[in-house]
């Protein structure tokens, strides 16, 4: 009697092994596809970009940090603190060459230009030729941040997506009041 139990178990045992193991290689397999990279972005406070605009030779650098809650801040300028927060060059001539201006938005309009990144290539993989080509003197950009709780950071040349940031900059500069207006 106990044998017959024992073999009806191992019966009955023996498929829902080989099924758990079939699942469990089927799921590891796909862990080895990849990500599917982001494509929608949810509203969310706890998105954010710090994005270092390095223009082209000659220009000083811009960096503007985009907080998921409407909070803009950026900052101008030939002092080392514009692209490092911490920077050690204090010694450096241009230390006090910064300007620092903190804009507040709908957070349903940074949530668009976080979406509006992400539709221009912000999470894709950059065309390793392309970034290879673009020579020194070619306006940049370093970004790092999170979206959807994924971490970016990667440096951006592609025209599309650099011209935005680009168009970006002068539309949050025209939301700035005239500098003889500020008390």
């Amino acid at each position: 009697m106990q044998s017959i139990l024992m073999r009806t178990k191992l019966a009955f045992a023996r498929p829902c092994l080989v099924a758990l193991a079939l699942l469990t290689i089927g799921c590891g397999c796909s862990i080895f596809k990849g990500k599917k990279p982001l494509s929608m972005v949810t509203a969310s406070q706890l998105n954010w970009l710090e994005i270092t605009y390095l223009p082209g030779a000659e220009q000083p650098p811009v960096q503007f940090s985009l907080m998921g809650s409407g909070f803009v801040r950026i900052r101008r300028g030939n002092s080392p603190l514009v692209a490092n927060d911490f920077t050690q060059d204090v010694t450096n001539i241009q230390w006090g060459d910064i300007q620092t201006d903190q804009i507040n938005v709908q957070p349903a309009d940074l949530h668009l230009i976080f979406q509006s990144l992400v539709d221009r290539g912000l999470m894709r993989e950059p065309d390793k030729a392309f970034v290879a080509s673009a020579s020194r003197g070619v306006p940049t950009a370093h970004i790092n941040g999170t979206l959807n709780y994924e971490h970016v950071k990667r440096v951006a040349v592609e025209p599309e997506l650099i011209g935005f940031i680009r168009d970006l900059l002068k539309l949050f500069d025209e939301r700035q009041p005239a500098a003889d207006a500020r008390p």
